[in-house]
């Protein structure tokens, strides 16, 4: 079964957006890569990404296990604080987006002409046809602005972030569907037993090469992801009277941020698949022009989306179990309540189609970056006898890596804020400024210059002080 699904993509095309308009190039002329074989692409046309599919893709790539530690955030951050500083994280994520997409096209324009940027220079033959289509993905966009040392950062940074994703992910559906869905079966055979049924169709998903390919199960996996938040503001709003309300914004709602580095950190933790997804969207897009719009539609539906569980969330605690608020919020549902347990187990549901995506995000930027130094395409042919006998085998034991660790007993919040403050702060706040300060340090204006420091100083202020205190956390 494995041997027929990847042999579908022998016959994918080799596409790049040599204009620099984002679009495929339809050229099926030969690519050569310094000291490899000459390299034949395959003359048809892969499929484009729709508006919808774009705004979906970014949204499940977005959309993980943060919405889970939404309201022990807000409540951290005294609500209205944490709302702001909320907000302002996705302010900033869409400004790196923009600045990314920005040296995207800069980067493609001198490339092109064949004139070196600040980093390492581009190789001619290869520019706007990759080895996969897509020479402008994240970590190849850091060489040719910054530099190498830079890619190496980026690809590490975005590597243990996603990792440490996909570990969440699995901790969550290992803990809640053992509590939720078979709450009288032993716990360690519950465990390995949901487990194992998850990393079914993880694993299965880890075959796709491509993100076109993963498009249709990311807005599957929104739909149940707006399932799960419709069941649980129903049941919050059935159980909570306006003198909750009223009550609980009288006594949590000031305007103080006690905790803005573990504030900032889980959100953070939030944002760094839809930055790295817009760099290949932007190549993969039938519209690249309009993925800035799309980012921000995401981020805007986002927000909308976690601020609501955030809120019913700290509602909901505040009304059961008196303002406390549990690290992870399912800690705050009852397993006897059939709400509870349908809105724990769609959350679970959801997840899967959020795992490939951010797994691709990782996997994909290292096949990339390994096949661009062999100089071989990541399709076709040459690709196909690499791809079949060790780059699945590889994926796999990435995720069984990813299983183990979730087996661990690790602070779920904590966990969160010490990935999100160092390695997402790196992909999300800081690397796209420095790479964009560098690029058009003798070409924009200072007031745009200085926006993009103070962008890049926050996410080193996140970073430093947010790391020191998750580490702190653990340790404690």
């Amino acid at each position: 079964m494995a041997h027929t699904i990847l042999s579908t993509y022998d016959s994918l095309p080799l596409t790049g957006d040599a204009d620099g308009s984002g679009h495929p190039s339809t050229d099926s002329t030969p690519i050569t890569h310094p000291g490899s074989p000459l390299i034949a692409s395959a003359p048809e046309k892969a499929r484009q990404i729709g508006g919808p599919e774009a705004f979906f893709t970014l949204l499940r790539g977005n959309w993980g296990i943060g919405m889970m530690a939404i309201p022990y955030m807000l409540q951290q951050g005294a609500v209205c604080g944490g709302v702001i500083l909320f907000c302002l994280s996705m302010a900033l994520t869409q400004f790196s987006i923009l600045r990314l997409i920005e040296v995207k096209r800069t980067v493609q324009k001198e490339a092109a002409a064949g004139h070196p940027t600040v980093g390492e220079k581009p190789d001619p033959a290869l520019c706007g046809r990759d080895v996969d289509g897509n020479a402008f993905d994240y970590a190849n966009v850091m060489k040719w602005a910054v530099g190498r040392p830079v890619e190496y950062i980026s690809i590490a940074s975005i590597v243990l972030s996603m990792w440490g994703s996909c570990v969440a992910y699995l901790r969550f559906i290992k803990d809640n569907m053992t509590a939720f869905a078979t709450p009288g079966m032993d716990q360690t055979q519950s465990e390995f037993m949901w487990m194992g049924v998850a990393l079914i169709p993880i694993m299965a998903l880890a075959a796709f090469d491509n993100l076109d390919f993963l498009a249709p199960a990311s807005v599957a996996g929104v739909v149940v992801g707006v399932a799960f938040v419709a069941v649980l503001l129903g049941d919050v709003v059935h159980d909570t009277s306006t003198d909750d309300v009223v009550n609980y914004f009288a006594n949590y709602s000031d305007f103080t941020f006690p905790n803005t580095p573990l504030v900032v950190s889980i959100s953070a933790f939030c944002n760094e698949g839809v930055v790295v997804l817009s760099l290949d969207l932007h190549s993969t897009a039938a519209a690249p022009h309009r993925v800035g719009l799309y980012s921000f539609l995401c981020l805007l539906a986002f927000s909308a989306l976690y601020l609501l569980v955030g809120i019913a969330g700290c509602l909901r605690s505040y009304t059961t179990h008196g303002g406390r608020v549990a690290a992870d919020i399912s800690a705050d549902l009852d397993p006897h309540r059939v709400a509870d347990r349908v809105a724990v187990v769609l959350y679970a549901v959801q997840l899967i189609p959020t795992f490939a995506v951010v797994y691709y995000c990782g996997y994909s930027t290292v096949e990339r970056t390994w096949c661009r130094s062999v100089g071989i395409p990541r399709r076709g042919k040459a690709w196909g006898l690499f791809y079949k006998r060790w780059a699945v085998l590889a994926r796999w034991a990435g995720i069984a890596s990813a299983a183990a660790m979730a087996l661990a007993h690790i602070n779920f919040a904590e966990l969160l804020a010490l990935v999100g403050a160092f390695a997402t702060s790196m992909t999300v706040y800081i690397i796209p400024h420095w790479a964009w300060l560098q690029v058009h340090r003798h070409r924009a204006g200072g007031a745009a210059k200085f926006a993009s420091a103070v962008a890049a100083l926050t996410g080193v202020a996140v970073a430093v002080v947010g790391t020191g205190k998750a580490v702190q956390d653990l340790l404690d």
